[in-house]
This record gives structure tokens, C-alpha cells and sequence, in this order.
């Protein structure tokens, strides 16, 4: 005959697998970046043996192969100057959609029961978390 678990019980389980789930991605973080800086160094070794040979491309028959790629990216160093250069030629596309949370959370005041801006939508759900003592 199987006893029903207290309460206790079940909040400790949750606790103490909450506990692993955290070490275990602890360890395991600190083992990816230890790869991850054995891939740094490879690809610098890689760059710089292309650059040497004056190409863009290694072959190793039958392993694999490896290349250059130009890698872009760009951010906002100036909001009110893309802002103004996004009026003047008409191009809003330069800029992504989005709303901040705080900003609006703000708007609606503390019972979240007023002052909504238009156009924005609001959900809320509750969710069970577990903490320590």
C-alpha cells in the first residue's frame, strides 16, 4: 500500500532537484566554455594559417573543411539620431517593434486595472514557484 507524500515532502523533492538541475548546469557551463575556448584558439590557428596561404578555404580529405565568412552586426548608438533619420527619408523599417513591459506595467498602476495604451495587449497567469525557508 503506497502512502500519499505531505506537503513537506514534495517541497523538499522540488528543492532538492531544483538544487541538481543548478549544479549540474553549473558544471556543465564551465565544461562548454572550456570547449568553447579550445574552438577559439582552433579557429585562430585556422584564420591564421589561411591567412598565410592567402585563401579563404582549408580542405582536410575525408574530415572536413573550413572557410571564412564575413559576420555583420549592428546596434543603436544614437536613438534620437536614427529617429530622425528614420522621419526624414521615410524609413521606419529601420526600426523593430517592440514595448517595454515596465513601461506599460508602469501605465496600468498597481492593479493592473487602468490605463492600458492602445494597441497593447496584457496577460497574466499565475505560475507555482518553490523557494528556500
Amino acid at each position: 500500500m503506497s502512502q500519499t507524500p505531505t506537503i513537506d515532502e514534495i517541497i523538499g523533492a522540488y528543492v532538492e532537484t531544483r538544487d541538481l538541475i543548478a549544479s549540474k548546469t553549473k558544471e556543465l557551463k564551465a565544461e562548454i566554455a572550456v570547449l568553447e575556448g579550445y574552438q577559439k584558439a582552433r579557429g585562430k590557428f585556422l584564420q591564421q594559417k589561411m591567412s598565410e596561404l592567402g585563401t579563404t578555404g582549408l580542405m582536410a580529405k575525408g574530415i572536413g573543411s573550413c572557410y571564412t565568412e564575413r559576420v555583420e552586426s549592428v546596434r543603436v548608438s544614437d536613438w534620437d539620431a536614427l529617429l530622425e533619420y528614420a522621419k526624414e527619408n521615410d524609413r521606419y523599417d529601420l526600426i523593430k517593434k517592440g514595448v517595454s513591459k515596465t513601461v506599460v506595467l508602469e501605465c496600468m498602476g498597481d492593479k493592473r486595472n487602468q490605463d492600458l495604451p492602445p494597441g497593447v495587449d496584457y496577460t497574466a497567469f499565475v505560475e507555482v514557484k518553490v523557494r528556500r525557508p
